[in-house]
């Protein structure tokens, strides 16, 4: 198995809306509530971008 093509289509995916929105209902699951949740990301170039999406997931 190619681990770069893993990683490329890994990173696609969550990158996705659909990856998104089922992010974004574990956030507000309470059951998760107090569940450290760690989002691991491969490219710094993005960061700002994900970081202001995961900020307006807090408002809603």
């Amino acid at each position: 198995m190619n681990l770069t093509a893993v990683l490329t289509a890994t990173t696609a995916w969550v990158r996705g809306i659909s990856a998104k929105t089922v992010f974004s209902y574990i956030m507000r699951d309470p059951r998760f509530d107090n569940i450290p949740l760690i989002l691991e990301t491969v490219n710094p170039d993005i960061w700002a971008e994900e970081i202001a999406w995961l900020k307006s997931q807090a408002e809603i």
